[in-house]
Formats: C-alpha cells, sequence, structure tokens
C-alpha cells in the first residue's frame, strides 16, 4: 500500500471516530479500533464490498453485575462463565461498518447479529436482477478476516495520534501560498494567523456568527504584510474553503490610518537582544460600527486576535481573544524584556545578567539534545506530549515550590513516565520543562511562589 492511500485511509478514519464518538456515551462507551479492508465479504450473504471500514466499539452494561445472574442480550450467564470479577461490570462489543463515503452499511450487536441499513439495501436492489438474485441476506454471518498487506487496523491509540499530527500546520506552505492570494512576494509577509470561525469567540457566538461571510469558510487566515516602515502593515483576511482553495474576504477591510507602534525590547534565544515595532490593525464588521477585529504583531511576529465591543467607548471596551495558530507558537523563550524584569529587588544589570544566564542554559540544553523531535527511538512515547504534560502539571504546582524543588518535582513526573533514556537525556529534558515552566511564569506575574 502506497504513502498516499495510506493517508487517505487514515484521514477517513479519523473523520469517521469523530462522527461516531458525538454519537456515543462518553463514560461508557469508546471506539477500541477501525479496521479498513480492500476488499470484505458477508460470509453467507454472498456479497462483497470494496473500501470498507469497520468500526469497533466497546460499551460497559451498567446493568449487568458479576454477583448476579442475569440475562443480557438474551443470554443467561453467569460472573464464572464470564469470566470477570466480583465488582467489575461486562464489556459488550458491537461493529458499524461504513462504505469509503462514510455511508453506513451495517451494524452488528453483540451477538453478531448483522442488520443492514434501508439505504444500503435499497442499493442492492437496484442491482441486477441476476446478481441480486443470488443474494441471501438471511444467511448473512459476520466475522473479521485477517489483516492482509492491503488492510489496515488502526487502534484508538492510532487515531488520536493521526488527528494531533493533522492538527499541524504546515506554515511554509500557508504563507506561500497566502502571500499569492494576496499578490505579494513571500519575504513581504510578516506573519500570518489561522482561526477556526467555527469555534466560539464569545459565550454564545462564534466568529462566523459574529461575521456571517465567514460560516462559509473551514479557516480563515490574517496576513499581515510588511510596510515601508518597521510600524506599519497592511491586514488582509483570507478565507480557505474545505478544497483547500483561499479567496480574500473582500466583506472585511482594514480600517485606515490606525497603525501605531511602539518599541518592544526582546531577547533572541541566543541572548542577543532586538528592538522590533509592535503593528496594531483593525478589521472593521460590516453592519456592526461598535465591533472590530484587533490585531496585534509584536515581537518575533507573535500575532494576537481580539474581538472588540463597545469600540467608541474608552471606558466600557471589551477586548476577547480570539485563538490563533501561527508559526511562532511553540516560542516559549521569547519574552518581552518588560516581562522577564518583573523579579522584583534586582537592579538593571542584575536583571540584564539574569536574562543572558537563561537564555544560555536554554541554548545548551538543545545544544545537548540528541533526541528525536517527537518519539523517542525505540518506544512508542511522545516525548513533546509528555513534555507538555509535565509543564502543565508543573506550572500549576508552580506557586508551592521552591526552584531547587522544581526542579526535583519535574524530575519526579519524567521518571513515572518509566522511559529508557539516559542520564544526559534525563538531564536536559528536565532542564527544558524548568525553564519553560519559569518562563511561563514570567509571561504571567500572577504566578507567584507562596
Amino acid at each position: 500500500m502506497n504513502d498516499k492511500k495510506k493517508e487517505e485511509i487514515l484521514k477517513k478514519s479519523a473523520a469517521l471516530s469523530k462522527q461516531i464518538s458525538e454519537t456515543l456515551d462518553k463514560k461508557t462507551e469508546h471506539i477500541s479500533s477501525i479496521k479498513y479492508y480492500k476488499d470484505f465479504f458477508f460470509e453467507g450473504a454472498n456479497i462483497e464490498e470494496n473500501n470498507v471500514y469497520i468500526v469497533e466499539i466497546k460499551s460497559q452494561n451498567p446493568k449487568f453485575k458479576a454477583d448476579k445472574k442475569e440475562k443480557v442480550d438474551g443470554n443467561s450467564q453467569t460472573a464464572e462463565d464470564m469470566q470477570i470479577g466480583d465488582n467489575e461490570e461486562l464489556e459488550l462489543t458491537t461493529y458499524e461498518i461504513y462504505d469509503e463515503n462514510q455511508n453506513l452499511i451495517a451494524t452488528v450487536d453483540t451477538d453478531g447479529n448483522v442488520s443492514f441499513s434501508e439505504e444500503y439495501l435499497s442499493k442492492l436492489e437496484k442491482l441486477p436482477p441476476e446478481y441480486y438474485s443470488m443474494i441471501d441476506l438471511s444467511s448473512t454471518k459476520f466475522s473479521l478476516q485477517e489483516i492482509s498487506e492491503n488492510d489496515i487496523e488502526l487502534s484508538e491509540k492510532d487515531i488520536e495520534k493521526y488527528e494531533e499530527k493533522s492538527k499541524k500546520i504546515n506554515f511554509d506552505k500557508e504563507e506561500k501560498e497566502a502571500s499569492e492570494t494576496i499578490g505579494i512576494e513571500e519575504d513581504n509577509l510578516r506573519t500570518l494567523a489561522v482561526i477556526n470561525p467555527h469555534t466560539l469567540v464569545t459565550e454564545n457566538e462564534t466568529l462566523g456568527q459574529i461575521i456571517p461571510e465567514l460560516n462559509q469558510y473551514e479557516e480563515v487566515q490574517i496576513a499581515c504584510e510588511k510596510g515601508d516602515n518597521q510600524n506599519d502593515g497592511r491586514f488582509t483576511m483570507i478565507g480557505k474553503r474545505a478544497d483547500g482553495t483561499k479567496e480574500p474576504v473582500e466583506t472585511v477591510g482594514q480600517v485606515e490610518g490606525i497603525n501605531t507602534g511602539r518599541t518592544v525590547t526582546s531577547i533572541n534565544r541566543d541572548g542577543t537582544e532586538v528592538e522590533e515595532k509592535e503593528v496594531k490593525g483593525l478589521f472593521q464588521i460590516a453592519g456592526r460600527p461598535e465591533e472590530g477585529i484587533s490585531i496585534s504583531i509584536g515581537n518575533y511576529n507573535i500575532p494576537e486576535v481580539q474581538y472588540i465591543q463597545n469600540m467608541n467607548d474608552r471606558e466600557n471596551r471589551q477586548a476577547i481573544p480570539i485563538g490563533v495558530k501561527s508559526r511562532y507558537d511553540e516560542y516559549v523563550y521569547h519574552r518581552v524584556r518588560e516581562e522577564a524584569n518583573r523579579n522584583e529587588g534586582l537592579g538593571t544589570q542584575e536583571k540584564d545578567e539574569e536574562i543572558e544566564e537563561r537564555s544560555e542554559a536554554v541554548r545548551e540544553s538543545e545544544e545537548k539534545g540528541d533526541l528525536e523531535e517527537r518519539t523517542l527511538e525505540g518506544t512508542d512515547a511522545d516525548l513533546e506530549e509528555i513534555k507538555r504534560e509535565i509543564l502543565e502539571r508543573a506550572i500549576d504546582k508552580y506557586e508551592d515550590l521552591s526552584p531547587s524543588a522544581l526542579t526535583q518535582y519535574v524530575k519526579e513526573e519524567l521518571e513515572g513516565y518509566n522511559l529508557e533514556i539516559n542520564n544526559e537525556e534525563e538531564e536536559n529534558i528536565v532542564t527544558e520543562i524548568r525553564l519553560k515552566v519559569e518562563d511561563e511564569v514570567r509571561a504571567f506575574p500572577s504566578r507567584e511562589r507562596k
């Protein structure tokens, strides 16, 4: 099976998983696996289908307790028969069978009984009489075939990994296409912010509901074109359709004359100082004169987007952050110097020395690291996900930990994953997480140690 076909199967399996999961009771049901068969046979019925997806669903039966003898799906069985413990509940297995277009073919109950969908039965009835007469639905039996070289079996974890990977954006590709869409050279694109218009911005409204023209798009992008001056720029909103085509959103335009710049001093990862201008822009929303979309492009070209209400009322103006993705999402260490200098009791020289020391520590940690970006060699461990999990827990614990206790906490959390790593690798990871924790806290000064 070639990579293109495998990618297609993974994509359709993930879509099926999402579609079916929305109908399940998350407390008692979950998708265990999805099997793709290039050719699947319904035994006894004399039916063969191509490109079939079989979704295995596991569910706990709350009515069955191991210390009782009850009828489950028509069968009278004891706990001993079922080989389950005194306090366990029976896990039942059912299947849903789909074609390559995510149309339901049939369902299979816990006893293996097959029920074909009405749509599929109608499809069979349209077959030529000589073929339809050979089908015997009453004799249909269900059994899973062995996985061949043309088939794929995906576990729940496989699908989750694919979904996580698919969320990552190829910004080289997106920025190139955005530049072409708005008619500029790629070198003149300062930054690109990617937004899902179908997620809530306010308690009750998505961006697509605030700006109805955006509902037709799968994704919305805001491109910032470099201006003649460092503190200038032109913003364009781009709509991306489900088929990948892009177009400027003509009904949402930038308000002229509101760009302002202020100097922001920041620190590179190599410890060097950078002065940049912050670019600001505003999109006016048609039919809602008191509302707009504000964009700020600050140090390291990191975009921030907000929905502004009551724009003309300075005392009651509200700014609601809109979630965006950009090339610079992972830049944890890139903090504005004014945020890094919030430690009370330090003079200017001491503050600068501390920043230089921290930048040097980050650089040394990265130069030592020889781990794969995503997965530890020889294991299924997703290293980046593990580091993110530890980072979140450590941030929550930060205010209760001294600097030395923070290091020890991170080390113990990492050891809890039982990864096969040497001492140098462990030290690098612990250092990286500890520095990220402290930098995250610097960005939000309200988190202080007790």
